[in-house]
């Protein structure tokens, strides 16, 4: 990686890429993987909070591909 990369990870990165966008033109990055399943257990509170972050990916994504962004889901 070079001095200009980076990797944002977790519940919040959805919501970051939402209000970046809302707030800028362009991409706000070159890629986004969206990991789907669980890997482990998960207790009410996350699945709740899965389910949160899916919906607001699900708005975002459409824009993320227009503007260029390579989405990818796994």
């Amino acid at each position: 990686m070079d001095e200009d990369s980076y990797l944002i990870e977790g519940c919040v990165a959805a919501h970051g890429l939402r209000k970046w966008m809302n707030s800028n033109a362009g991409k706000p990055c070159d890629e986004v993987v969206y990991l789907e399943r669980p890997r482990s257990h998960q207790t009410t509170r996350q699945k709740a909070m899965g389910k949160g972050i899916k919906k607001v990916f699900s708005e975002i994504e459409p824009e993320l591909r227009r503007r260029g962004v390579s989405v990818s889901r796994r």
